[in-house]
């Protein structure tokens, strides 16, 4: 039998990066036995997203340029498959 695929939007990847609410729902995703995939464009997408809560959430542009640079640098997200999420605290 064939593991259910899901594909990971952005605001659940930023959730992965930056605790917040439903930051533990995120990370269940990792934990089960799913087969994960991403946009092509999900490290734009993340971009937006904290520029986004920049705002709205007073998020320091330090702690931007932290977390947009934690996704970018990850190894595990390559084209549109996630083939290996090692933890929570990054993809």
């Amino acid at each position: 039998m064939s593991r259910q695929r899901l594909v990971i939007d952005a605001s659940v990847a930023v959730k992965w990066l930056h605790p917040e609410e439903d930051s533990g729902q995120a990370t269940s995703l990792i934990e089960a036995d799913y087969e994960l995939f991403v946009p092509d464009l999900l490290i734009s997408e993340i971009g937006n997203v904290l520029w986004k809560r920049s705002r709205r959430d007073n998020l320091s542009g330090a702690t931007v340029q932290r977390l947009l640079t934690e996704s970018s640098s990850t190894s595990a997200c390559t084209g549109s498959l996630c083939k290996d999420l090692h933890s929570a605290e990054g993809f």
